[in-house]
């Protein structure tokens, strides 16, 4: 992750990288430690396969954007 954070960094280009953010059972701490300071949009989401309801939880997905790329929110999923 520390790679994947400092290649983002040094890229002359744009980007969105769409990470895992967290659940109801933990957070990716990471991601707010080596990328927070980046615009960072957050949509959650449930998963429809598994194999029994019970594992079929809600999760909150990262779009992490470089300055500058982002667009303004055109919807308030976002949780932060």
């Amino acid at each position: 992750m520390v790679e994947l954070a400092n290649t983002c960094r040094s890229l002359n280009c744009g980007f969105a990288l769409s990470m895992w953010n967290q659940n109801i059972f933990r957070k990716d701490e990471l991601l707010w430690e080596l990328l927070g300071d980046f615009p960072i949009r957050i949509y959650k989401h449930f998963y429809h396969v598994g194999s029994s309801e019970n594992y079929r939880h809600a999760i909150e997905e990262a779009l992490v954007i470089k300055h500058g790329y982002e667009s303004a929110e055109i919807n308030n999923n976002r949780m932060i």
